[in-house]
């Protein structure tokens, strides 16, 4: 593959917090003899060394390609020595990344798991572009970094991986973190103490991309008036034995899914409802409407006949990654909940907890190690308009994510969300 061709699928490392994820591979190409130079790697079909810089770009960077340079030193031993990766070097980075953290990871040639490089057997080389210049980001001991408001230099105090085992690179932007993520608990608080942020792993094993330090209330959910955050589902959340199959209009099969980590096509409803007239249930947008929303489709929906063409079924039957089974919890975002989603797997930092503010295609990516895929996606807010369509938002790479409406009875991609 080129070397700046995103592979979506290949860190096994849980969802986390960063916006952008973009993999430089590189390979061994000669073994060190004890000589000064530093081992050539190959990038793509292009050789170069250790030394040499690559253009990437970077959710927060937007067009503006990085320049990412790779350091290796040769560390000298009793009875021989040997080049390690002893530093990286990032410049060319653009006022607009001011705020946000940068991780770095290397790789080996057939290993998914990130390389120790630094500290013994530190993974993640994390740097904190502050307004004041850049500093190690929160948590990371045994290396340094210096620099200025448009580059900046990681060097490891004692490097632990050898150069010539390094065959790709991967570096991230996303939130400023005061402290390393951690798991939140379903009463808002982390488990160091404090109120949860974006980023954190949720009480049922998302990833939390809404926080309001002000209660707000989530009808019939478990935190009802004591809610503080949302989370979101991780990839691969519908197994292929829960969800077998991708189906549209009314139930008709589209076809075997063959990707859990895909998300499955399901109907959210065919509008045959029970109680109510389509324009009455399922009116809620606000920031805590997805769950009641997603029950009153539920109650109000015929059910016995191919309920598993459903994407409300399969959402209240999810039973979260946390250990905790978290079965009955989870369900159909709501309108302004999917708008914040949507805002945070494309890297929107700056407006997340601003509902009057929507997702935008502008400035943005869409984050792929989430698995959100570049289609329609639509809320639980059914009764937006009077003709029984569901209101969503188009996560495609090449259409700006505006609010738009589409026929419940037709199937397209969903993810869970939960409240806590």
């Amino acid at each position: 593959m080129g070397f700046a061709q995103i592979e979506p699928d290949y860190a096994t490392r849980p969802a986390t917090r960063w916006s952008k994820f973009i993999p430089v591979a590189f390979v061994a190409a000669i073994t060190v003899l004890g000589s000064t130079l530093a081992a050539n790697i190959n990038l793509g079909s292009s050789a170069i060394e250790f030394g040499q810089g690559i253009q990437l770009t970077t959710a927060c960077s937007g067009s503006t390609a990085l320049k990412i340079t790779p350091q290796a030193k040769f560390v000298n031993a009793q009875g021989g020595g040997a080049f390690y990766f002893k530093s990286i070097n990032v410049s060319n980075i653009p006022l607009g990344c001011q705020g946000s953290d940068f991780i770095l990871n290397a790789y080996g040639e057939t290993s998914a798991a990130a390389l120790a490089l630094f500290d013994t057997s530190a993974t993640n080389v994390v740097v904190y572009d502050s307004s004041n210049g850049p500093q190690v980001g929160a948590g990371m001991s045994g290396m340094t970094v210096t620099g200025g408001s448009d580059s900046f230099t990681v060097s490891f105090t004692t490097p632990v991986a050898l150069s010539n085992s390094v065959f790709k690179i991967t570096i991230q932007s996303g939130f400023h973190a005061t402290t390393a993520s951690e798991i939140c608990g379903s009463n808002g608080q982390r488990s160091s103490g404090g109120p949860c942020r974006i980023g954190d792993t949720g009480s049922g094993g998302g990833t939390i991309f809404y926080v309001s330090a002000t209660a707000f209330t989530a009808t019939g959910s478990s935190c009802s008036t004591n809610c503080h955050y949302l989370e979101f589902a991780p990839k691969g959340w519908a197994t292929l034995a829960a969800v077998p199959n991708d189906i549209s209009y009314n139930g008709q099969i589209i076809g075997a899914r063959t990707n859990a980590n895909t998300d499955p096509t399901l109907v959210w409803t065919d509008g045959n409802f029970a109680n109510n007239a389509a324009g009455s249930i399922a009116t809620g947008t606000a920031i805590g409407t997805g769950y009641n929303n997603t029950q009153q489709i539920k109650n109000n929906t015929t059910l016995g006949v191919h309920d598993e063409r459903f994407a409300f079924i399969a959402a209240l039957a999810y039973a979260g990654n946390s250990g905790t089974n978290t079965t009955g919890q989870w369900f159909l975002p709501s309108l302004k909940e999917l708008n914040e989603l949507c805002k945070y797997v494309r890297g929107q930092t700056s407006d997340l907890g601003d509902t009057t503010i929507e997702c935008t295609l502008t400035g943005t990516a869409l984050n792929s190690s989430y698995g959100i895929s570049p289609a329609f996606y639509m809320s639980s807010t059914y009764g937006y308009l009077a003709d029984g369509q569901v209101t969503g938002y188009n996560m495609n790479f090449h259409v700006n994510p505006l609010i738009n409406q589409y026929y419940a009875n037709y199937g397209n991609p969903f993810r869970p969300v939960r409240v806590s």
